[in-house]
């Protein structure tokens, strides 16, 4: 038992005995009572992890937990087909290299038309769709120091052409996800 362990009181009001055993508080990780070995035993008996919960979301919540939280494929759907569709949940793009020189989902067309707020933002960085996170960043850097003003004197014009430059980038940022 370490020092902080033997310094912690039983959190049950009156109790003086050392909190030596952790109770959830609620459903969040890392948020716990200290009890002492008597009032543990009591806390979990009363202790419910879907109190609050309603019926449909019990059973969501047993759902996810039958595969440990992890997204799930149908038997025979094959994870390039899936990737290409845009159903792989892949935030890291650690799917894409096994993607054997296809079109990731990521750079795949848009399903619907681009509005004209995208088609300038396009425009001021010089892009065209698809294009990459690494391609958006690298100009919007350039475009960022080139129009701060801090680095033209206070100059209105650089001011709103920096913040244009924030909004597009907004944009473009939202489009990839």
């Amino acid at each position: 038992m370490d020092k902080a362990q033997t310094s912690r009181k039983c959190d049950h009001p009156g109790c003086d005995a050392p909190g030596e055993y952790r109770a959830p508080k609620s459903r969040r990780p890392g948020d716990y009572y200290w009890f002492c070995l008597k009032h543990v035993a009591e806390y979990n008996k009363s202790w419910n992890y879907y109190d609050g919960m309603s019926q449909t979301e019990i059973e969501a919540e047993n759902r996810r937990d039958e595969v440990w939280q992890t997204q799930t494929f149908k038997f025979g759907l094959s994870l390039d087909g899936a990737a290409r569709e845009g159903r792989l949940d892949d935030p890291l793009e650690i799917y894409a290299k096994y993607m054997k020189g296809r079109a990731r989902p990521s750079a795949a067309k848009p399903a619907r038309k681009m509005t004209r707020e995208e088609n300038a933002a396009l425009r001021l960085f010089e892009l065209s769709w698809p294009f990459a996170i690494k391609d958006l960043k690298a100009r919007y850097k350039k475009l960022a120091r080139a129009h701060h003003p801090d680095m033209n004197r206070g100059s209105k014009a650089s001011e709103e052409k920096f913040k244009d430059v924030a909004l597009a980038y907004a944009v473009l940022t939202k489009l990839l996800a």
